[in-house]
Parts: C-alpha cells; sequence; structure tokens
C-alpha cells in the first residue's frame, strides 16, 4: 500500500486523478478497448476514460511492466460500477446457473470476466474483494471438466493383506510382523504393481478445491441461488477425489507435475490451483475472517447485464410455468453467423447480411405441441443497454440505438419493441402494467400497423426484478393481443 497510489472510478467516466503520460498503456479509441488496464483509452483531450469494464488492475506500461507514476509509486486502477444498486458478483453467479452460460462465454466478442492471474493479490478494502471470487469458480469448473472423465493415474506399489491368495510377491517383513506372530497363517501379506489415481496432481487439485469453497463461502456466494450448478460441480469433484490422500502442497511440487502431452489437460487446473494455493490467505485468516487481498480481475458491464437480463427473465418464465406459452429467442452470438438472422438473401445488395437482437420474445400458436418451432411467433423485442436513461446521451449514441431498435422491429415484424435499462436513483419505479408509448408512423405500405415503444429498469432487489419482468413479459403479450385486433 505504501508502495502504490490507488485511483477508485466508476465506469464509463473520466479518470480525472491519471496523468497523462506516454509510458501507459491504454486503447486508442474506445472501440477497441479489451481488458487490459480495465479498458482505459484516450479522449479527444488526452484524458483517460474508463470503459464499460469494472475490477481492480495494477497499471501496465507500453513496455509490459508495472507503470511507475511520477512520484515513484504503482498506480492501483480501481474501476466500480456506476449503478450502485448492481452488484457484478449476483449477476455473474446468476448467469452461471443459465443453461446458455456457455454460450454466453464462447460468443462474446469481448471476454465476459478475466483473471489478471499475471499480477499478484493486491491489498484494498475489504469489501472491495472480488477476483479470488472468480479464481474460486473458475477452478472449480477446471477441476470438473477432469473430475468428470478420467482422472490421471501412474503405475505404483500397492500393498495389502489378502486371504487365500498372493499377488505380487510376499512383503516377508510385514507378513512376519502382522500375520504369522498372530497366529493369522490363513493371510498373506503382499505388494503388488497397480494402477493408482493418488498421485500429485490429484492431490493438488484436491487441496485448491478445499481452498476454492471456502474462498466462496467467505465471500457468501456458496449461497447464492444462482450457483447450484457450481454447487453441484463442487459436490461432484469432492466425491470423485475422496479416495486421494491430503498432502500439504509445496511450490516446489508445480515444478515437477506433469501438464504435458497427454496430461495437457490438467494444464488449465494447475495454473490455477497454483494460485490459489501459492496465495491462499489472500482472502481467509487463521480465524476465518476475510483479508483485504484481492486478485486483480476484469469484468465487462455490458455484456453481463445483458446475460443477466435473459438469465432473469427465463427464470421467472420457468417459475411461473409460461416456458410452453412464451419464451426468450435463443441465444444467437456474432462468431457464429449460422446463429445470425438474415436481412436479405441476396448476397450483392448493400445492405448488411445479418443481425442479432438481444431479447426477443416469441409466443407458441400451438401450445400443444410443445417442440413444434414452426408453431413459435416473433411478437416483441427488446435492446439491454447498460446505460443511464434520464440523462442525456450523446445525439449519436441515441441516434445510434434508436435506429438498431427499430431495425430488430421492423425486421422480426413486431408490433412492440423498447430498452432494458439498469435501475436510475432518478428514474421512478413504474409498477402498473406498461401500455407503451406509440410510435408516430407516416403514410405508406405499412399504415394501420400500430407499433408501440417502452421502458424497463432493473433494479438490485429481486421483488423489483420480478415486477419489472412481470410487466414485461405482459407488455410482449399484448404485442399479440394488438396483432389479432388488427386482423379482426
Amino acid at each position: 500500500m505504501n508502495n502504490a497510489t490507488i485511483i477508485t472510478v466508476d465506469d464509463w467516466s473520466s479518470i480525472k486523478n491519471l496523468k497523462y503520460s506516454e509510458k501507459i498503456f491504454c486503447y486508442k479509441n474506445v472501440d477497441s478497448v479489451d481488458s487490459d488496464n480495465l479498458g482505459i483509452y484516450l479522449d479527444n483531450r488526452n484524458q483517460y476514460r474508463s470503459s464499460g469494464y469494472v475490477g481492480v488492475c495494477v497499471l501496465q506500461g507500453k513496455d509490459g511492466q508495472d507503470y511507475i507514476g511520477p512520484d515513484g509509486k504503482k498506480i492501483i486502477l480501481h474501476v466500480k460500477p456506476r449503478f450502485r444498486i448492481l452488484s457484478p458478483w449476483q449477476m455473474l453467479t446468476e448467469i452461471m446457473s443459465d443453461e446458455e452460460y456457455e454460450d454466453y462465454i464462447q460468443g462474446s466478442e469481448r471476454t465476459l470476466y478475466t483473471i489478471l492471474d499475471a499480477e499478484t493479490p493486491i491489498k484494498l478494502s475489504i469489501d472491495d474483494s472480488g477476483g479470488e471470487v472468480l479464481l474460486a469458480i473458475s477452478f472449480i469448473r477446471c477441476c470438473y471438466k477432469i473430475c468428470s472423465t478420467n482422472l490421471k493415474r501412474k503405475m505404483s506399489f500397492m500393498s495389502a493383506n489378502l486371504k487365500g491368495k498372493i499377488r505380487g510377491r510376499i512383503d516377508f517383513t510385514n507378513q512376519v510382523k502382522r500375520n504369522i506372530a498372530r497366529g493369522r497363517e490363513d493371510q498373506i501379506f503382499c505388494k503388488y504393481p497397480a494402477f493408482s489415481e493418488n498421485i500429485l496432481e490429484n492431490q493438488i487439485l484436491k487441496k485448491a478445491l478445499e481452498i476454492s469453497d471456502r474462498i466462496l463461502r467467505i465471500n457468501k456466494c456458496m449461497e447464492a441461488e444462482g450457483v447450484d450448478n457450481i454447487r453441484s460441480m463442487s459436490s461432484y469433484c469432492h466425491n470423485r477425489l475422496k479416495n486421494i490422500g491430503d498432502i500439504v502442497v509445496k511450490k516446489s511440487d508445480f515444478t515437477i507435475v506433469d501438464v504435458k502431452g497427454f496430461n495437457a489437460a490438467y494444464s488449465p487446473a494447475i495454473n490455477l490451483a497454483e494460485m490459489l494455493l501459492s496465495h491462499s490467505n489472500m482472502s481467509i485468516n487463521s480465524d476465518g475472517s476475510k483479508s483485504g487481498y484481492v486478485i486483480p480481475y476484469a469484468i465487462k458491464m455490458e455484456s453481463l447485464f445483458e446475460f443477466y437480463t435473459r438469465t432473469r427473465i427465463k427464470k421467472f418464465l420457468k417459475e411461473e410455468n409460461l416456458r410452453n406459452k412464451v419464451r426468450l429467442d435463443a441465444y444467437r452470438s456474432n462468431k457464429n453467423s449460422e446463429d445470425a438472422l438474415y436481412t436479405i438473401d441476396n448476397d450483392s445488395a448493400y445492405l448488411m447480411k445479418n443481425y442479432i437482437p438481444d431479447i426477443a420474445f416469441q409466443i407458441n400458436l400451438t401450445p400443444e405441441k410443445k417442440d413444434n418451432d414452426a408453431s413459435w411467433k416473433y411478437v416483441a423485442v427488446m435492446d439491454v443497454k447498460y446505460q443511464k436513461s434520464t440523462e442525456k446521451v450523446g445525439t449519436e449514441a441515441r441516434r445510434h440505438n434508436s435506429h438498431q431498435l427499430l431495425f430488430y422491429a421492423l425486421l422480426l415484424n413486431v408490433r412492440r419493441c423498447g430498452f432494458v435499462f439498469p435501475m436510475d436513483g432518478n428514474k421512478p419505479n413504474e409498477e402498473e402494467e406498461d401500455q407503451g408509448d406509440s410510435l408516430i408512423l407516416q403514410e405508406g405500405n405499412a399504415s394501420g400497423a400500430e407499433r408501440v415503444y417502452s421502458e424497463f429498469h432493473f433494479g438490485e432487489k429481486e421483488e423489483q426484478q420480478k415486477r419489472e419482468i412481470k410487466r414485461l413479459i405482459a407488455y410482449a403479450l399484448k404485442g399479440e393481443e394488438m396483432m389479432k385486433g388488427s386482423k379482426k
């Protein structure tokens, strides 16, 4: 702490305490940002600004080394979500329970979250812990992948006191001591070669699994509703490793483990285990309390809020037994062109060829036919924006967002559209059913087809979210009622 300066800012804000230096690594513009240095970039006035990443890191220079400021100290950058009522940890643990979670991770243009494992733990306020939670969760997932296949085994010698048979060779020393001296000539103490899973690599996994569980319990993540699958994975791993011996893992053990060739599948888990075991006191003291050490990490808030919104809506549909009546269209990825919806069949046309809406509601025209995809029809489309809806944004941003949403509504041929925002403290919470505001349609071939726009806001409290999702679903279903009315 004495050798570093801590700068704390909100996401998407100016970093006023960070003076410009040619040595600091940053991105040239906001469109190219990634997780390095939490995505900071330079605006047109040579002022550093945070982007959509939150987390903690030691600022790096362009040479790949820690940047040293004019005062001779390192700079720790701590970026927090500007929406105080939204916890990235609650959202992250929630989406991990979603059956589409792997698709979210693989389909994101930017990494959803990153553990900056090249950096050492940073001492911060205890309330600012978090990177170690990602580390623990990531290890449990890697450990589960190994435990759900075949654990690595090695040939070793086993000893056993057998009855009426000989296996391998007789261990005469133990035979005399344990059998002959006790008058048990019916037993034969043998030593024989056998494959064993009780090897160093698996012993490291077991120890790191225990540390991961402790980290999640200390941070009250094990009780979170969204980590059911993580708890299941952890339980499965504990059961799979129950016959593995408990050892004290030393730092030197990681230099002799074999994670090459056929054992390459162990490499990700062993690397994470080394971090966990090397810094096992980063969040757990001897008395069980939390310390102030944080593993550097980065979380992409825009993607996180979008996936969280999807997960919460899907969960509500399941709890209310509505999934056979209304559903969200499957998650689509920019990385897979087959997932996208197409704008036109003519490949030589100037129009962009495909598009991917954030949230598209569909209703089932024939609920009795559960598996008939042809009976599902789009009724509403929503765009999820991690932005404040109550403050004036740049004209270009508002223009782009408006065009994007109306483009989705046009091509999905739906009557209802809107945005989902995080709850802003200045925005009143509408609890009544949303009727929406009618869009002004000009005269043309589509005249008579009323289109409606509305906004929704997600806050921290579960009850508020459920009310908002209920309003959102009722709003979407109104689109079908409007369709039926226009047909009459």
